[in-house]
């Protein structure tokens, strides 16, 4: 029987939480169909220990996180005599922006081999969005600002602003380590237009069921204003400030901050969205178009 492994692998902004909100919705009818879903709750500490595996590739201890995710899923198709595996994990290729590695996602390489160590005898269906680039950096930017950065838009499209960013890149590698036959590469901006029927559809055709409801609703995180983010950037700037703080305590405050305050601050309604200069999203814009027209063979 093959081991049908469909890994919905992001980019980061494309509407991750939405498919994921859908398919835990979904869970129990999944299972009757022989489908599991590892869930990836982290607010709720309910992470499945596949995608635990996946998370722990990029630490030092590479080869017991491809050991844990291989127990994982002889567990899952041996044991529980699932046919198919769903996992939506956003950071399976690592972040696209880091400073601690060049380039737009830069350690593809790296988790791309441990990936495919980790699925050894599996047929792994990457599922991957893609975004424009002037809609990814605003949108990643404030996230980078929710964890703790204190960079203005311009400062942080600065320092990224000089990797080389194309999908063909990541494309191209995950086409060739998984095979192309098996990638199914959607767009954001298709799948923004009408997220849940989009995701309905979508999981329709991959898992050819015809039971899959959308249960009436579709996930969606909000989007921070220019205000809210001003304020996020003010509240993390003065705890960096506070001289008398560990980096244990630091990094600790900083999350309760989070979880207190920024909830709060996104539901501010002035200032406007954050948005790229004209002249530079116009010119990511029509970087993002002549990469579509690269990527026409693997788009569905």
């Amino acid at each position: 029987m093959i081991r049908r492994v469909i890994l919905h692998c992001g980019a980061h902004k494309t509407g991750t939480t939405t498919v994921q909100s859908h398919l835990w919705e979904n869970r129990n009818i999944l299972t009757e169909k022989g489908i599991f879903y590892c869930p990836l709750r982290i607010k709720h500490g309910d992470i499945d220990p596949l995608n635990k595996a996946i998370l722990n590739l990029c630490s030092a201890s590479q080869v017991e996180a491809v050991q844990a995710g291989r127990e994982r899923l002889e567990y899952l198709f041996g044991e529980r005599k699932y046919h198919t595996v769903i996992v939506s994990n956003e950071n399976a290729f690592d972040a696209p922006f880091s400073d601690k590695g060049e380039g737009f996602f830069p350690f593809l390489e790296s988790r791309l081999a441990g990936l495919q160590e980790m699925f050894v005898g599996c047929q792994v269906e990457p599922l991957f969005f893609v975004r424009s680039y002037a809609g990814l950096l605003p949108s990643f930017f404030i996230q980078t600002v929710r964890q703790g950065s204190i960079d203005s838009l311009q400062g942080f499209v600065e320092r990224v602003g000089q990797h080389d960013m194309s999908w063909q890149r990541l494309v191209r590698k995950v086409s060739d380590t998984f095979g192309a036959q098996h990638l199914h590469l959607h767009t954001f901006e298709s799948f923004s237009q009408s997220p849940s029927v989009y995701t309905e559809d979508l999981w329709k055709a991959l898992l050819d069921i015809d039971c899959f409801p959308v249960h009436g609703f579709a996930h969606k995180n909000k989007s921070a204003n220019r205000h809210a983010v001003y304020a996020m950037r003010v509240l993390n700037k003065a705890i960096l400030a506070l001289p008398f703080l560990t980096d244990t305590t630091r990094k600790k405050m900083q999350f309760k901050i989070r979880r207190l305050f920024f909830p709060k601050l996104e539901k501010l309604r002035t200032g406007g969205r954050v948005a790229l200069p004209k002249p530079v999203a116009d010119k990511l814009d029509l970087q993002y178009q002549s990469d579509l027209k690269a990527l026409q063979p693997w788009l569905k």
